[in-house]
């Protein structure tokens, strides 16, 4: 039985392909997020989401593209984090950069971000690291809307 939210991601391949052939290089790695992440959320294979993900963060590198990068390290941290193969202490120094440089330059990706991390400590039963992250969450001071639609979107994947 395939799920409508399985059949979402190859449609994902499908508007990334058409990006690059048009020259829309932003629009075509949007896509890549969308379709690694969607994957996730629909519940591929962890090691077939390793190899997404591992292949769209050498894309974004090989554009230059910081802004989804900075998504895909962190969600390729997860997949990792999730497989077994990632220390979670162990933090590359990029890593390190690219979360600072996302919660300064872009408060909305680092809601987003946070509440990732608190979903992975809840499958990890990392109950007190999730909740000080919660804490965090809600102490970030955005508008209402934000929080709903942060919410929203993994309410619905998750």
């Amino acid at each position: 039985l395939v799920e409508p939210l399985q059949t979402i991601p190859e449609y994902y391949v499908q508007a990334q392909a058409v990006a690059m052939t048009a020259g829309d290089t932003h629009a075509a790695l949007l896509n890549s997020l969308f379709y690694v992440t969607i994957s996730f959320w629909a519940g591929a294979k962890l090691s077939v989401c390793k190899e997404r993900y591992a292949q769209a963060r050498r894309s974004m590198e090989k554009h230059g593209h910081l802004t989804w990068l900075a998504h895909i390290i962190h969600q390729e941290s997860n997949i990792l984090l999730l497989t077994g193969t990632k220390d979670v202490t162990n933090k590359s120094a990029m890593e390190i950069q690219v979360e600072q440089d996302l919660q300064k330059t872009n408060p909305h990706a680092a809601y987003t971000t946070l509440f990732q991390k608190m979903y992975i400590n809840f499958i990890l039963r990392e109950y007190e690291q999730m909740k000080a992250l919660a804490e965090f969450f809600f102490e970030i001071n955005l508008h209402t809307w934000t929080l709903m639609y942060n919410h929203t979107a993994h309410s619905f994947y998750g």
